[in-house]
């Protein structure tokens, strides 16, 4: 998994953080890794909490 953190600019110009994670998920085709993030990130309590303060792209790498 490699990840970056970084601040970004929001719809009306104010500052937001974004975390870009590219994970590698051997063995399973681009579809059904891409499926696993975003399940997993559903189901996550963190998403759940800071879900408007942290703009979160998942890529499958």
């Amino acid at each position: 998994m490699d990840a970056t953190v970084d601040i970004a600019t929001g719809p009306v110009g104010e500052a937001t953080v974004r975390l870009l994670l590219h994970v590698a998920l051997p063995g399973l085709t681009a579809w059904a890794a891409q499926d696993l993030l975003a399940r997993a990130h559903h189901a996550c309590p963190y998403t759940h909490i800071s879900h408007d303060a942290v703009d979160v792209v998942l890529r499958a790498a």
